[in-house]
C-alpha cells in the first residue's frame, strides 16, 4: 500500500494541520470558538463544541450562542475576541520562500507586506440560516 501524497501548500496563510496532519477547518474552527467560550467563561460550551460530532449541521447553533455569550458585557465580548485571535495569531501558519513561520511570526517578520485579497465563490447564494433573536 502506497502512502498518501504530502500536499503542497501554498505561499502565504494555511490552515495548521491536526492531530492526523489534516489541514481541517472545522478541527481549527471548533478550537478558536472553544477558546473564545472558555475566556467568557463558559466551559462547557468550550467542551461541547469541541466534542461537537455534527459540526456541518449544528455549527451555527455554536455561533449563535457565541454571540448571546458575547453580549453579556464589553468585557465578556473583548475577552472571546482577543482569545480567539490569539489562536488564530499562533496556530494559522504562513509560508514564504519554502519557510514556513506561525502568523504571529510572520507579521513581525515581514513588516508591510501583506495584502489584502478576496476570493469569490460562484455558487449560488442559500438562504441565511444565522438569525440572533
Amino acid at each position: 500500500m502506497s502512502k498518501p501524497q504530502q500536499q503542497q501548500l501554498a505561499e502565504g496563510l494555511n490552515f495548521p494541520a491536526n492531530e492526523k496532519g489534516e489541514r481541517s477547518t472545522t478541527d481549527f474552527t471548533k478550537k478558536v470558538l472553544a477558546a473564545t467560550f472558555t475566556a467568557a467563561s463558559e466551559p462547557q460550551l468550550a467542551k461541547e463544541v469541541l466534542a461537537e460530532k455534527n459540526w456541518r449541521f449544528k455549527y451555527n447553533k455554536y455561533f449563535v450562542k457565541h454571540v448571546e455569550v458575547s453580549l453579556k458585557s464589553p468585557e465578556t465580548a473583548l475577552a472571546a475576541a482577543h482569545a480567539g485571535l490569539a489562536v488564530l495569531h499562533n496556530d494559522f501558519e504562513f509560508i514564504r520562500d519554502g519557510k514556513t513561520y506561525k502568523l504571529n511570526d510572520a507579521m513581525q517578520t515581514f513588516k508591510g507586506t501583506f495584502h489584502t485579497g478576496v476570493i469569490k465563490g460562484s455558487k449560488p447564494k442559500a438562504r441565511p440560516e444565522l438569525v440572533v433573536p
